[in-house]
């Protein structure tokens, strides 16, 4: 079976923003097939696979993922690490460990927040231009669903903001369930930093009407061809009557011929 990979302008994102002239997109689906140069994994301290995203990712990148992870020697909370993408579309797969919440709340917005930074930090390093990431420590480690996306966007901001000449320009927020959605949305049309991404919308509005064009077209297209095919047809249809009159013209005649020849004989 092919899978199709998806790129940032390719995505049917549940929300687009701009911040500093950079891309903020909202998606709803599975990170592994996006087209961009890292995707972030929210790993555990070995980076061999654990939660159940990560695994996606391991077995959509194949075994030696699995391999060059166990080469790196594991991962401190707050940190991160980097390595290829291998079978997945991203050039490189971004490890971030952060904290388990649920088992020690104490630090970890601010072990979050380092996840996220050594992330961009990562990326700059790498001269990487897109970033898909995924809510750290917001599922297993049950770190708030609206405290994590806020400060998942807070902290990417902030960045761009002491780092205006990043490489960086497309920043991709996953998410996989619809409360995260709405959750997500809430903080993106909630912020007065990000805007809205005109760029995005005047596309969207010049390929709705050059679909309509296109459709216009195509409806005159079929409308002349019609046209065309109608008058193919009635000429038919005449050509037809006009034979069957030179057929009828004929058999009178033949007639008539016989009807002389019958009084001659007698």
């Amino acid at each position: 079976m092919n899978i199709t990979s998806l790129s940032v302008d390719e995505l049917q994102a549940k929300s687009r923003k701009r911040f500093s002239g950079r891309r903020f997109v909202l998606w709803q689906g599975d990170m592994t097939k996006l087209k961009v140069d890292a995707i972030v994994n929210s790993a555990n301290k070995s980076l061999l696979g654990g939660n159940s995203m990560s695994e996606v990712i391991h077995q959509a990148a194949g075994p030696l993922l699995l391999r060059e992870c166990a080469t790196l020697g594991g991962c401190e909370v707050g940190d991160a690490k980097i390595t290829k993408g291998y079978n997945l579309f991203s050039k490189a797969v971004i490890h971030a460990v952060g904290p388990e919440y649920s088992v020690e709340p104490e630090g970890a917005e601010e072990k979050i927040k380092s996840c996220y930074k050594k992330c961009l930090e990562i990326c700059e390093q790498y001269h990487l231009r897109s970033v898909a990431f995924q809510l750290i420590s917001c599922g297993t480690y049950e770190f708030p669903l609206q405290q994590g996306a806020q400060l998942s966007v807070d902290v990417v901001t902030d960045y761009i903001q002491k780092n205006p000449k990043s490489s960086l320009n497309d920043f991709v927020f996953t998410v996989t369930k619809n409360n995260e959605v709405d959750i997500f949305k809430q903080v993106f049309e909630g912020s007065k930093q990000l805007e809205e991404d005109k760029e995005y919308i005047e596309k969207q509005k010049q390929k709705e009407l050059d679909k309509h064009k296109y459709k216009d077209k195509q409806k005159q297209k079929e409308q002349e061809q019609k046209k065309e095919q109608d008058k193919k047809q009635k000429e038919q249809e005449q050509k037809k009557e006009k034979e069957q009159d030179k057929k009828k013209e004929k058999e009178q005649k033949d007639k008539k011929k016989d009807k002389k020849k019958d009084k001659k004989d007698d």
